[in-house]
């Protein structure tokens, strides 16, 4: 006999059981005795053999679930007979269950020692990989650890670096989120809220609270929030973001604790929508799910709380005032038929119980060849069926399960691979419903998306891939100014003669006579020379006019030479005209040294050779101009030439005056030649 633990009936916080039947876990009953059932008609399974079952309701709570197990505990077979007890409870050689890892847990810390071996379908906690201190249980679901590898990876397939995370505060949210964090912070990711639900908890206030804690900047940038709970907790908060009319703000990402639970969307399908669910693998058994729609109300008479599920959906069976809700006999209600016709025609399938069934399968193939290799010349089969003996097979069963190959590790674990659906409008049934769009192996962590059947929930036409994330890639030339979090960053511009630090951290300015090189903002370039090419048309008209310029002075020296003995000639200064003739001559050449390529020897000429060129063509009018002067005014006092009015007296003076200025030009190039190289 098997020995089955499901939550049949809701949590409740404050007693050992809720009042309400919790739908969804109500075909799990079925499941189990549709498995056995199944096995028991199979020649080739356990032949002669015949397998049993005994299942009892935990409530989803670890108390309840720990009172049950007491009952499968191997009876004092002299007390029972003693006390006349003994006889009430079922002697069972295995468990499958419990749902909830915190009930498995209690369940498996009370079983182990008395070696009772026991598969859960939906425990995945990681404690339970614990072989110390879980030794005789083993599970056909992956487990917490796995689960969260597969969360954090596909958020980083879609590039959400910025994720909030939401856990119930018992065993399989707090492994499941403290997983979450480690492979978040190995994928440099962040987490913007990270808070915890009590269990169970239905205060208002508390999601209100959580939900103005995510709508708040820059928190509400983490667009991706991954709910580690149960659908209790989750229907919370959906709920606080109606309240807080959040539709369209948040992608919700459903752990396996709720995912695909439809019911609880009902009213909240605008928050709902677009909501991704990650849960393990399973698959719906043809055989089953038409056993399950071909029930009638007769067919619940052995089944407790068949009624309460039948009237839960249906509500046409309304029973008298007091009566007892286990009622296993439907016509002792005067509200219902025993004769009526109950089909779950449009019932949706089931398809979590194909790790029911797995389960169920074995303990079947476990014991088959226990019995085989062990159990040929024993009596009764049942007294060479115990714990320790059994607990090896089912370590080696592999067979093909309804969900995958069943074999479990030294963990007792199974390898398998993640569905991963989206709550939307489905193109089969028109309404809104978990469509499956991808899956990931977990053996060879290969993932197969189609992304693009997601109906995103987004601005009318807008079906691109929403982000999740704290900060946006800064523009070029931005340097990033990190916060708290190393997803957080502001962008701050760098100056237009800056380039970014190796670390983008900050801004550097370029050494002199550099500039920010255009295709890479880490590195300096030189400024390239901007001059006037020979081959440019400003350049040739220059050069034409610097030409005839050039013709009119060497014309204008062949008249003053040939011409230098005429008083006209002497009585203009002679030399001195001879001195600015030069000067002249000088400017036209020194135009051609702007237009000659910059350089050394080129600006030192342009330099000096500017200011000569004047200095040559002033300096002797100056000192021409100064000198008549002085003649004039001497001669109205004295009868004598002043001094220094003689013609080599005149040169001197210019070459003076010339000297002192090349001096004055040579100190300022050195000048600027030392400025040049700091």
């Amino acid at each position: 006999m098997l020995g089955a633990v499901i939550p049949v009936h809701e949590y409740s916080s404050t007693d050992y059981c809720g009042k309400d039947i919790d739908p969804p876990y109500v075909p799990y009953v079925y499941s189990l005795a549709f498995a056995v059932d199944q096995i028991n008609k199979k020649t080739a399974l356990l032949p002669n053999v015949s397998l049993g079952y005994v299942i009892v309701d935990s409530c989803g709570k670890d108390v309840t679930g720990l009172l049950h197990a007491l009952e499968f505990l191997p009876k004092n077979k002299s007390c029972s007979n003693q006390t006349g007890i003994g006889d009430a409870y079922p002697d069972v050689i295995g468990v499958v269950g419990g749902r909830f890892s915190s009930v498995t847990q209690q369940m498996a810390l009370l079983l182990g020692p008395f070696q009772i071996p026991q598969i859960s379908y939906f425990s995945t906690s990681d404690e339970l990989s614990d072989k110390n201190k879980f030794p005789y249980h083993l599970r056909t679901i992956l487990p917490n650890r796995v689960q969260v590898e597969a969360i954090v990876e596909f958020a980083q397939h879609l590039n959400w670096t910025y994720i909030s995370l939401l856990y119930v505060d018992d065993d399989y949210g707090k492994s499941g989120a403290a997983g979450i964090r480690r492979e978040a912070d190995s994928k440099a990711m962040c987490i913007a809220v990270d808070r915890s639900i009590p269990k169970g908890a239905l205060d208002e206030n508390l999601y209100d609270a959580i939900v103005d804690d995510l709508m708040r900047e820059p928190h509400a940038r983490a667009r991706l929030i991954v709910i580690f709970a149960f659908k209790t907790e989750a229907s919370g908060v959906m709920k606080a973001l109606q309240r807080a009319r959040a539709e369209g703000m948040f992608t919700l990402l459903a752990s396996d604790g709720w995912a695909d639970f439809v019911d609880e969307f009902r009213g909240v399908e605008e928050i709902g929508f677009g909501t991704l669910s990650l849960k393990s693998y399973s698959n719906t058994i043809p055989e089953f799910n038409n056993y399950w729609r071909s029930l009638t109300l007769k067919d619940g008479s052995q089944n407790p709380w068949f009624l309460e599920y039948w009237e839960y959906y249906i509500q046409k069976c309304v029973r008298p005032p007091g009566e007892n809700k286990t009622a296993t006999s439907p016509s002792a209600n005067t509200g219902c038929s025993a004769n009526t016709e109950f089909l779950f025609a449009n019932h949706p399938d089931v398809l979590e119980n194909s790790m029911i069934n797995d389960a169920v399968y074995a303990f079947a193939f476990a014991l088959d060849s226990l019995i085989q290799e062990r159990c040929g010349m024993v009596k009764h089969v049942r007294d060479c069926i115990a714990g320790p003996a059994l607990l090896p097979y089912l370590r080696k069963v592999s067979f093909a399960g309804s969900s995958g190959q069943v074999e479990f590790d030294h963990t007792g674990d199974i390898k398998g691979k993640y569905m991963i659906s989206v709550y939307q409008r489905s193109d089969e049934s028109g309404e809104n419903d978990f469509v499956r769009f991808g899956s990931w192996d977990t053996v060879t962590r290969d993932w197969k998306l189609s992304i693009e059947r997601i109906q995103w929930r987004r601005a009318a036409g807008d079906q691109s891939l929403p982000t999740s994330e704290c900060s946006r890639p800064c523009a070029r030339r931005h340097s990033v100014a990190l916060h708290e979090l190393h997803c957080c960053w502001t962008c701050i511009p760098c100056q237009v003669n800056e380039i970014l630090a190796t670390n983008d951290t900050g801004c550097q300015a370029c050494p002199p006579f550099s500039w920010p090189d255009d295709a890479d903002d880490y590195r300096c370039v030189p400024i390239p020379d901007e001059y006037l090419r020979w081959s440019d048309g400003q350049s040739i008209a220059v050069s034409i006019a610097v030409a005839l310029g050039l013709i009119a002075s060497l014309g204008v020296a062949i008249v003053f030479v040939r011409k230098r003995n005429e008083k006209l000639i002497k009585a203009c200064s002679r030399e001195l005209s001879a001195i600015m003739l030069g000067g002249i001559a000088l400017s036209y050449v020194m135009t051609l040294s702007f237009i000659a390529q910059p350089s050394c020897g080129i600006c030192w000429l342009r330099q000096i050779g500017f200011h000569l060129s004047f200095t040559l063509l002033y300096a002797p009018l100056l000192t021409r101009t100064v000198r008549i002067y002085r003649i004039f005014e001497g001669a109205k006092t004295a009868v004598r030439r002043p001094r220094f009015t003689s013609t080599i007296a005149q040169i001197v003076i210019v070459c003076a005056i010339i000297g002192l200025m090349v001096c004055k030009c040579s100190l300022r190039n050195e000048n600027l030649h030392a400025l040049s190289w700091q």
